[in-house]
């Protein structure tokens, strides 16, 4: 009978990399730290369009993530494409 004489360092790094394939371990963390601190998920103003945020003030209060509903805020419902002034806030 032959015995696995790998250092154990190797079998749990094998072990981890599997249950990688199947987990998400940067979501699982995020949403538990979503639990503990809503205010991370939770909206903090809503704006009618995004010609309205002025990206460079929130960047100097540090803010440096944005996050937007796509249907209907950056494109047409199911489509790909931006919406014209949203291609022209962004770039500024």
């Amino acid at each position: 009978k032959r015995f696995n004489l790998q250092p154990m360092s190797d079998k749990l790094s094998a072990i981890h990399c599997r249950l990688g394939q199947y987990f998400n371990w940067q979501g699982i963390l995020f949403t538990i730290r979503c639990l503990v601190r809503p205010s991370l998920y939770q909206p903090h103003f809503n704006v009618k369009t995004i010609a309205e945020i002025d990206f460079s003030a929130l960047k100097k209060n540090g803010i440096k993530y944005i996050v937007f509903d796509k249907d209907n805020t950056l494109t047409l419902p199911y489509e790909k494409a931006f919406h014209s002034d949203v291609v022209s806030s962004i770039e500024q």
